[in-house]
């Protein structure tokens, strides 16, 4: 486990971490993340350096929330906000296009 892995979270009690699908194939092209929320019901701000994760920096990336298969919206910048229930998960998948 890495701490400094491209992978980062500002929201309080929050955290996040991923596994890059295909890591023995460089660059990789989806990415699955975990954001855990240890807190009370809150907003996550999440950020993804593509540069530091492994990740292919070439295309778009599309995010979808791993259980619902809902689209989630990413910046121009790697940044998402997910609202996460009080003591909850969300997993997304990121691929890029």
């Amino acid at each position: 486990w890495e701490k400094d892995n491209g992978l980062t979270c500002s929201t309080a009690n929050v955290f996040v971490s991923g596994w890059v699908k295909g890591q023995f194939q460089k660059p990789s092209r989806r990415l699955l993340i975990i954001v855990v929320n240890f807190g009370d019901k809150t907003d996550a701000d999440v950020r993804i350096d593509r540069s530091k994760t492994g990740f292919s920096m070439a295309g778009d990336l599309r995010a979808t929330d791993a259980e619902s298969l809902q689209p989630v919206e990413v910046d121009s910048r790697g940044g998402m906000s997910l609202a996460v229930d009080r003591h909850d998960f969300r997993q997304i998948m990121l691929e890029v296009k």
